[in-house]
C-alpha cells in the first residue's frame, strides 16, 4: 500500500512529502525544505529507502535542505534522463524539470537573492532531467511525472 507522509517545515510551513510503499519501503522524497536534519529523522523513523528526490521547482524554500539530505543519505548522485522513464539502476537521483535544472547546475536558487551556504552545485550527470510524461518506477511504486508550470516555469 502506498503511504504519503507530509512534513511541514520552516517558518512558512513548506510541505515536504515522503511517498513510499509500506511493504518494500522504497520511496520518493518530494522537495527538500530547509531543515535537512528533521527530514532525515522522519525518513529514519519511517525506515524508507529513498530512490529519488523530486523537486517541484527551485525556489529556496523547496531546495535549501537538498545538500544536507543528500549528504545525510550518504548516497552518490548519478543520473541522466532516460526517455519514457528513469533507470532505477542509476538511482538515487534528483528529478527536476529541464527549465529548472539550470539553477541546480549553477548552484543557485530561483530567485538568486535567497542563496546561502546550504546551496549545492550539481553537474548535469547528477540530475534526472524531465520534460513531463516520464514514469518513476520502482518495486511497489509507479509515479507519473506531470509538468505543471505555475509560479515558476518548471
Amino acid at each position: 500500500m502506498i503511504r504519503i507522509q507530509v512534513i511541514k517545515i520552516g517558518p512558512i510551513e513548506n510541505n515536504v512529502f515522503v511517498v513510499f510503499d509500506e511493504e518494500t519501503k522504497n520511496g520518493v522524497l518530494i522537495d527538500c525544505s530547509d531543515n535537512s536534519e528533521r527530514i532525515l529523522r522522519v525518513l529514519s523513523d519511517l525506515r524508507v529507502n529513498i530512490k529519488y528526490i523530486c523537486l517541484t521547482h527551485t525556489h529556496y524554500d523547496h531546495i535549501l535542505g537538498l545538500k544536507g539530505v543528500m549528504d545525510g543519505l550518504k548516497t552518490g548522485i548519478v543520473g541522466g534522463a532516460k526517455k519514457g522513464g528513469f533507470d532505477l539502476k542509476r538511482a538515487p537521483g534528483i528529478v527536476i524539470h529541464k527549465s529548472e535544472a539550470r539553477y541546480l547546475l549553477e548552484g543557485i536558487s530561483n530567485p538568486r537573492h535567497f542563496c546561502d551556504e546550504r546551496m549545492a552545485h550539481f553537474e548535469e550527470k547528477d540530475l534526472f532531467i524531465f520534460e513531463g510524461g516520464e514514469m518513476i518506477c520502482m518495486e511497489g511504486i509507479e509515479i507519473e511525472v506531470i509538468h505543471t508550470p505555475g509560479h515558476t516555469v518548471g
